[in-house]
Parts: C-alpha cells; structure tokens; sequence
C-alpha cells in the first residue's frame, strides 16, 4: 500500500502533468523512472547513507537516454527527501 508521502508526491505528479496537458509523458516518464530507481545496483547506490546526496544526485544526472530532465529533477527531488527505497 502507498505511504502517505508517496501519495503527495503521486498528487502532485498528476497534478502538474494535468495542468500541462502531459499526462501520457509523464505516465512513460514515471514508468522509466519506476525501471531505474528498482535496479538494484542503482537502489543500492542511491540509498547508500556513505554517499553524500550530493553526490547521489550528481549520479542520476549523468547524461543517459533513459531520463528526460523532468524525471531527472524528479529523482533528485526522492534523492533529497531520502524517498528512494531499495528492494
């Protein structure tokens, strides 16, 4: 069942996504996201309490086909929030 937290952030989400007419590209863009963040190489390395956020963040933000800016802003904002969860 979704946490509370994870039922604001779902909110807000759909909310934007709606004002901006993109619910469909933010359904693809959370879909990847969900893929990346459930790897559980990357889930190790972004709940990793030894690495600085900082630099959790600086990780997701390297340059890939998989994540649009906004997913990547998305990440970073479940980075900063310690909302990443591994397996």
């Amino acid at each position: 069942m979704a946490t509370a937290a994870a039922r604001r952030y779902s909110r807000a989400v759909f909310d934007l996504a709606q004002e901006e007419g993109q619910v469909e590209e933010w359904r693809g863009r959370l879909s990847v996201l969900r893929d990346v963040l459930s790897d559980e190489s990357v889930a190790a390395v972004l709940t990793n309490p030894t690495i600085a956020a900082g630099m959790r963040m600086e990780l997701i933000s390297v340059p890939s086909n998989a994540l649009d800016e906004e997913s990547v802003n998305l990440a970073k904002l479940l980075i900063e929030s310690n909302r990443v969860t591994s397996a």
